[in-house]
């Protein structure tokens, strides 16, 4: 409880510092929210009478899910348990926000650096704090050209999207193609691929598609963003199956990663090129 109370008191004197009295009351929304408000809305009693959540769950029958045989839990995701991953891999985590619960577990497992990227000044921050050398941060977004983009944030708190309708703070920051940010790095392949970028995963991969650029593995969170439009909710789905049929031309294999909590609201799937 003590420690509870010492976080709550931590938290109100940042907002506080931040933004006076209205960050105060922000933060305080925002925990209320996260703690009550939210596990009551999204909580698996609701499944039964949410067309779009049974949608998912059926939909994510169709892919075998991730098994201890054959992967690792690497924090708050799984690999491939690719016995040719070292410390020469390439690791591109893209959405980073305040975890790097992910890029640690691989970073600590092969030693290999760890290339994140995410545009906002919490990840900017929270990179800081952390200070692992083999954490090779880049304050911007990756995308499938290089131009300005508009991020919105959730009203209470969460993770930024250039995609997303979000009604809270916004920011304008640069995107880069993902093809430069290879370029500039001088790499040619990428070995794993994790992208947790609220919406833009898409763009992402059929970027990649088009560059003829194939990772071994892709973890990705696929979220449909515009609940309110009808065809936004068929052309998800759409795009989805057609992006899964030419990543099966292409030799891979998708697997669905179960959530423990907030089911069926997003499809997170791992996608390992069997060539």
């Amino acid at each position: 409880m003590k420690k509870w109370i010492q976080k709550q008191i931590k938290g109100i004197k940042t907002y506080y510092a931040r933004d006076g009295l209205k960050g105060v009351l922000y933060y305080i929304k925002h925990r209320f929210y996260n703690r009550l408000i939210k596990p009551v809305l999204h909580a698996d009693f609701w499944i039964p009478f949410s067309a779009e959540r049974r949608l998912a769950k059926r939909f994510e029958a169709t892919f075998p899910k991730v098994d201890n045989t054959h992967f690792l839990t690497m924090g708050n995701y799984v690999i491939y348990d690719d016995k040719s991953l070292s410390n020469e891999s390439v690791v591109y985590s893209l959405g980073v926000l305040a975890n790097t619960d992910f890029d640690q577990a691989v970073a600590d497992k092969y030693l290999c650096p760890i290339y994140l990227f995410d545009p906002s000044n919490i990840a900017r921050d929270h990179l800081q704090k952390v200070n692992n050398p083999l954490f090779k941060f880049q304050q911007i977004g990756v995308w499938n050209e290089t131009v300005e983009m508009n991020f919105k944030t959730p009203k209470y708190g969460g993770s930024p999207s250039m995609i997303a309708s979000h009604d809270g703070k916004q920011f304008v920051h640069q995107c880069v193609d993902i093809k430069s940010v290879l370029a500039e790095h001088q790499h040619d392949r990428i070995d794993i691929l994790k992208m947790d970028i609220e919406g833009a995963a898409f763009a992402i991969l059929e970027r990649l598609l088009e560059i003829e650029v194939y990772p071994k593995q892709i973890i990705a969170e696929f979220e449909r963003m515009n609940r309110d439009d009808v065809m936004n909710f068929f052309n998800f789905y759409t795009r989805l199956i057609h992006l899964n049929n030419q990543l099966k031309n292409l030799g891979y294999k998708a697997y669905v990663i179960p959530r423990d909590k907030y089911k069926y609201f997003s499809i997170e799937l791992i996608f390992v090129r069997h060539v």
